[in-house]
């Protein structure tokens, strides 16, 4: 067996320096968002930052080139995760049930160190005007990858307009979901923002019926 696998599949088995770098990476973006929380974005430096992680400020910036990037280095990795996660769904199962499948694992499935970073992570977002900005961008990467997951479970063309606009409706929902809960990032926020986003996603299968009757999460 090539010593670059690993022993339960094919793919490469990271190098000891891969995953010595993963771990300094993940230990900055923890101390960071725990600094964030407790004092303030603003008021947490680099300097702090890199303190707190056990590292050099020089060590810092091989990582992150600013401090916003400690924020929004892992919105990427975590949309990749979910819509592979919706592609690993049986076959039987819509789009929009294996994303709505993919986003509960994510949501109620996850370690609790793990969903609380992702809450601390959503907080930065909605109340830093400097990541408030950055989502923008973000949200055309996002699309491209739901484009991507709607075409391979389709078994169609990414470039096909059918694909794009309704991935382009399964970025609303998203977009809606974030939008309605944005006003009250009190206890339990990410509770009713993973449900107002599943909700949505069931309305938008169901055809986004505009009925007399409330759709509500």
């Amino acid at each position: 067996m090539n010593p670059n696998e690993s022993q339960s599949g094919g793919r490469p088995a990271a190098s000891w320096q891969e995953q010595k770098k993963a771990k300094t990476k993940a230990v900055i973006q923890k101390e960071a968002l725990k600094l964030f929380t407790q004092q303030g974005y603003n008021e947490t430096t680099i300097e702090q930052i890199a303190e707190a992680s056990a590292i050099s400020r020089v060590t810092f910036f091989r990582y992150f080139a600013t401090k916003a990037d400690v924020v929004l280095a892992d919105l990427d990795y975590i949309d990749r995760t979910v819509m592979e996660a919706a592609l690993a769904e049986s076959g039987d199962k819509s789009v929009i049930q294996a994303l709505r499948r993919a986003l509960s694992k994510l949501f109620l499935e996850s370690p609790q160190e793990e969903n609380e970073q992702i809450q601390a992570r959503h907080l930065l977002l909605r109340t830093v005007p400097e990541l408030r900005g950055a989502i923008l961008n973000h949200s055309a990467d996002k699309m491209r990858l739901i484009n991507e997951m709607v075409a391979e479970r389709a078994g169609s063309s990414a470039d096909d307009f059918a694909v794009s606009n309704f991935s382009g409706a399964i970025a609303g929902v998203w977009m809606a979901a974030w939008t309605r809960t944005e006003e009250d990032l009190s206890d339990g926020f990410m509770d009713r923002y993973y449900r107002t986003l599943d909700a949505g996603l069931e309305h938008l299968e169901a055809g986004l019926p505009l009925s007399v009757e409330r759709v509500e999460p």
